[in-house]
This record gives structure tokens, sequence and C-alpha cells, in this order.
């Protein structure tokens, strides 16, 4: 039956193995920080994003009156640029199945 890689093995070679466990571990906490951070910083995005597009969205339908063509342009590059944002905020890592389809 083989031995399991630094079992019985060289003290180098266990030293390795206990300094690459160390640095996994600490890659998978910097890890789950940054998603922490990435959702917490989707959330607080999400919601101001959301109003702006939809009070973009607002005048294309009529519901602010009659606007003129210069105005209506205005909110339609209003709208384009808030869903791109919205679009970012739900491309974030671990964020887009969250908010993807909300925006």
């Amino acid at each position: 039956m083989a031995e399991e890689p630094g079992r019985n093995g060289s003290p180098a070679l266990m030293e390795t193995e206990e300094s690459l466990l160390f640095i996994h571990q600490g890659l998978e906490r910097i890890d789950r920080t940054v998603r922490g951070a990435l959702d917490a910083l989707a959330r607080e995005l999400r919601r101001p994003v959301t109003v702006i597009v939809r009070y973009a969205d607002s005048p294309q339908y009529g519901d602010m009156g009659e606007l003129t063509a210069q105005q209506l342009e205005k909110t339609k590059i209003i709208n384009a640029r808030a869903r791109q944002i919205g679009e970012a905020v739900g491309g974030l890592p671990g964020v887009s199945h969250l908010y993807g389809d909300v925006l």
C-alpha cells in the first residue's frame, strides 16, 4: 500500500505541505472577504441604479408629459448609462445570480 505524500516523509516535504496548506487557507479567507465586499457593494449600488433606470424610463413612456426631441434623447442616454452600471453591478463575481435579472 502506497503512503500518502508527506506522511513519514522528509521534514522539508512536511514543512512545505504545511506552508502550502497555510497559504491555501489564507487565500480562501481573502476570497471570502473579497466576495463579501463585492456583495455589499452590489447591494448598496442596486437601489440607486434601479431608481435611476425607472426615472429615466418614465419620460420615454410619456409619464412626465410631452418632451422635446432633445429632452427625450438626453433621457435615453441617462437610461442607457444607468443600465450599463446595472449590468456592471450584476456582473460582479458572486453577485450576478442575485441581481443580474433585476436591472
